[in-house]
């Protein structure tokens, strides 16, 4: 296991490394041959202020990046963690139902709320009621000096919504998808003209036999949910990586650019480095 582990870590860090040298690429063709910039990445002194936040606090350093990682790993926790919780329990229970086919009044609500224009529609509306608090929530420049901060978790949860919603509609389809696809297998019908009971062919055999491969599902949703990120902390107005990110590309700052990128590789990578211990743990090759 210790080995395997090791193995995994210098991957992420191999995966890492491309990512950066890829950021560098992007952002030295995006700005300095198809936007003509003056300025080079290979000019540009990562010790310097961060210009973007300079617009918040004055003169910022780099050490006031902290709490915008943690205000979006709040967000992507929730919203992943909602994802994991919801998209796995509701796609098994969906494919079990398929028999009679009730896994479509399981499935389809979240489909419609994740792809139909609708939605959106609701969100954009939400987003300009906020406005004029400056953050989502409903009481503004509301200070915690003492006990658990509640109103940064109320805020939190606002901006997770439509990010979980976004990523549990996925999930559950590409958890049941996949537990259809091994229903409909030849080892199936033997085990029915056995005598086997369906609950026993479903939990003991199909679930047992896709142990692994629904573990790795657990992180595709992750990069949705990083590029959606983008989205709605924009929108909501919400001090995060996302925010930030956005804010270093119109300001064509390139640390800002960089270091967004990276963080949000590497959030992938660890998870992508979690899946695989586990699997390998469970003995999946």
């Amino acid at each position: 296991m210790i080995r395997f582990f090791a193995r995994r870590l210098l991957v992420m860090f191999v995966r890492l490394v491309l990512v950066a040298i890829i950021l560098v690429i992007a952002i030295e063709l995006g700005y300095g041959v198809l936007g003509n910039s003056d300025v080079h990445i290979w000019e540009v002194r990562f010790s310097d202020p961060v210009v973007p936040l300079s617009e918040l606090s004055g003169d910022s350093t780099w050490e006031e990046l902290v709490p915008l990682m943690k205000n979006s790993m709040l967000i992507v926790g929730l919203a992943w963690g909602t994802t994991l919780l919801v998209g796995y329990s509701w796609g098994i229970l969906a494919a079990r139902l398929r028999q009679f086919k009730g896994h479509h009044f399981l499935l389809v609500p979240w489909l419609v709320l994740a792809s139909v224009p609708g939605f959106w529609w609701v969100i954009q509306v939400a987003i300009y009621s906020y406005f004029e608090w400056e953050r989502p929530g409903f009481a503004n420049e509301v200070v915690v000096e003492s006990g658990p901060d509640l109103m940064q978790w109320w805020n939190a949860v606002v901006v997770a919504i439509p990010l979980g919603v976004l990523g549990i509609s996925v999930q559950m389809r590409n958890v049941s998808d996949r537990i259809r696809e091994e229903a409909g297998l030849p080892f199936v019908r033997g085990l029915h003209r056995a005598g086997y009971s369906n609950s026993d062919i479903f939990y003991k055999n199909i679930l047992h036999r896709l142990t692994g491969q629904l573990i790795r599902l657990s992180d595709e949703t992750l990069p949705l949910i990083l590029g959606g990120l983008i989205f709605v902390e924009v929108a909501f107005r919400f001090e995060g990586m996302g925010n930030f990110l956005i804010r270093s590309l119109q300001m064509s700052y390139f640390p800002g650019i960089f270091v967004t990128g990276i963080w949000m590789a590497g959030i992938i990578g660890l998870a992508a480095l979690i899946r695989e211990v586990i699997g390998h743990g469970l003995g999946d090759d």
